[in-house]
């Protein structure tokens, strides 16, 4: 869309000018082919690029044009608000939802329910008792004189997905929102199959298989606890993901608002230009119109000169020689006549001279008429250009950015996509969690097991940490480094949405004060786009001359002087004949 719109900018300007020049105007809905949609219409297009003469310029139906634009925005703002009504009410339901107690945690009997039907599955220990004899599989140890089932561990851990998930499955039917808790199942079930706990925890962990066994039956059933339950997956998690959807349509409708609110911006930028250019065209025409007109009034006074002296020419002819025939002062009207024939003779030559002049000028306005064309022609071609440009960085720089969700609006911050403090974010404390675990699991378990084989192999390297707050400061301190770099590019990579970066100018500060002033249209979007350090780059050595007050301004300002220059000899002349 905003290439669409870039390049309506330059065939507006220099169809423009095109069709009040060209004997033959330039038709500007030849110059594309694709089918373009402003403001979700397609006519607006043909309105304003369906004109192949001046007069067709003038009657685009500017109004017509600017109902379309102000009722797809209307449209747009009352689908935001609806938007906005209902995600303030999704957030209100999510919050509500997170402050209920909509689920309990299981109870120790079922807990035991849930272990024992799980290890006394046929491929499992068959029974608890069994379980509990052989400490859940401890090689060594035996049920009533026989070796457990060797698989019985591993079996026990398969066999718990599938009670769970009947378990949770008959809960949910009956509304009984159940959930599981992994430090209280481990613990039950450690107690329920006979785990000794003493003060060597080592030897403890060393004696039997169930603790490790109930690890992994409380991460199992945890994992169908999360998948089943109500609370996150049906309720929230649901509400969530249409609360994402909604925010996500609502900042699309924002989107074409904002860019249907700019295309009419640029299109009555492009109707203001257009009437300067009429009104320009027409004070030109008038100058010209007067110089021909002075020109025509000349010629005709030449043409009556010239008609008397050869009427003047006739009689004295005629008189002479009436004079000769009456044979009456001969002498003294052949004098007479010799003057009057030197007179006439000065008069003609007098009058070839003037029209000579009156040619010269009349050459010297064609030569001027063209110039004047065909340098406003260079200037309207040289903005089809510019703008083509512009509308070249929009299609490969600018609209894939947006394309990816980052527009000019997008505030990393206020858009919640990033938190400044990262110390701030929920995730901190879960990675404070894992850490303090870690060091608490290092200081205990792991260098008690470890100094056991310590003869063997020394494993304690593998617990040498540092200070626990020391490294939890440093791996904020690089999340937050890493953070920052990336909205810094974000933020760098967003600028460049912006046709007039590194500039003063302004969307709405281009057309006032610097294409009003005469540059042509599209060059200040694209100063920032072209290299101009060096003084061989296409804007060093061309572009910037056509800067306001620049050398080829001052050119063109030349075309209008030479024109009352002219104006000013064709009235003297004029008067001398």
């Amino acid at each position: 869309m905003a290439k669409n719109m870039a390049k309506v900018t330059c065939l507006l300007a220099f169809a423009g000018c095109a069709a009040t020049f060209a004997k033959d105007p330039l038709s500007v809905k030849g110059l594309v082919s694709e089918s373009v949609t402003i403001c979700g219409n397609d006519d607006i297009w043909d309105y304003i690029s369906s004109p192949s003469s001046h007069n067709q310029i003038k009657g685009i139906p500017w109004q017509d044009i600017d109902d379309i634009m102000d009722d797809f925005i209307g449209d747009q703002e009352t689908l935001v608000g609806q938007a906005d009504v209902k995600i303030a009410e999704l957030k209100k339901r999510i919050a509500k939802k997170k402050g209920e107690a909509t689920s309990r945690t299981m109870s120790e009997e079922e807990i035991k329910g849930l272990v024992k039907q799980t290890v006394e599955d046929a491929a499992a220990f068959g029974s608890t008792d069994a379980a509990v004899e052989t400490a859940c599989g401890k090689p060594g140890l035996t049920f009533k004189g026989q070796r457990p089932n060797p698989m019985g561990f591993d079996g026990s851990v398969t066999a718990s997905e599938a009670v769970a998930g009947k378990f949770f499955d008959e809960r949910l039917s009956e509304d009984d929102f159940v959930e599981s808790d992994v430090v209280s199942f481990t613990k039950v079930c450690e107690d329920y199959l006979g785990f000794q706990r003493t003060s060597d925890t080592v030897a403890d962990d060393v004696a039997s298989y169930c603790d490790e066994m109930c690890s992994e039956l409380a991460r199992k059933v945890q994992m169908v606890s999360n998948e089943k339950s109500p609370t996150r997956k049906v309720d929230v998690k649901k509400l969530e993901r249409e609360l994402q959807r909604t925010e996500s349509n609502r900042l699309e409708k924002v989107a074409k608002q904002k860019e249907c609110e700019g295309a009419k911006d640029r299109i009555n930028n492009f109707k203001d230009i257009l009437k300067g250019l009429s009104g320009e065209m027409s004070a030109k025409h008038v100058l010209f119109q007067k110089a021909e007109w002075a020109l025509a009034d000349a010629q005709r006074a030449l043409l009556s000169l010239t008609q008397d002296l050869e009427t003047q020419a006739a009689l004295v002819e005629k008189a002479s020689q009436g004079l000769t025939d009456l044979g009456q002062g001969e002498a003294a009207a052949k004098k007479e006549m010799e003057v009057a024939t030197a007179g006439l003779a000065d008069a003609k030559s007098s009058m070839g001279i003037a029209t000579d002049d009156l040619n010269s000028l009349m050459d010297d306005m064609e030569a001027v008429r063209a110039a004047e064309k065909f340098a406003d022609e260079v200037k309207q071609r040289l903005s089809l250009m510019l703008m083509s440009m512009d509308g070249f960085a929009e299609e490969c720089v600018r609209e894939p950015v947006r394309n990816i969700g980052l527009s000019e609006e997008t505030n990393v911050y206020e858009g919640e996509f990033f938190v400044k403090d990262v110390s701030l974010s929920p995730a901190t404390g879960d990675v404070q969690k894992a850490l303090s675990a870690f060091h608490k699991y290092c200081e205990g378990t792991a260098k008690n097991i470890f100094d056991l084989v310590k003869d063997t192999v020394d494993l304690s390297p593998l617990c040498n940490l540092q200070n626990e707050e020391e490294t939890m400061q440093e791996i904020t301190k690089a999340v937050q480094q890493r953070k920052d770099a990336v909205v810094e590019s974000i933020e760098k990579v967003q600028s460049w949405l912006d046709p007039f970066k590194g500039t003063d100018v302004t969307i709405n500060s281009e057309i006032p004060e610097y294409v009003e002033e005469g540059e042509p249209m599209g060059l200040r979007r694209v100063m920032s786009l072209l290299p101009g350090s060096s003084s061989e780059t296409f804007y060093s050595t061309y572009l910037k001359k056509w800067k306001k007050k620049g050398e080829f301004l001052e050119l063109l300002s030349k075309i209008e002087t030479a024109i009352n220059g002219l104006n000013e000899k064709i009235q003297k002349q004029q008067g001398e004949l």
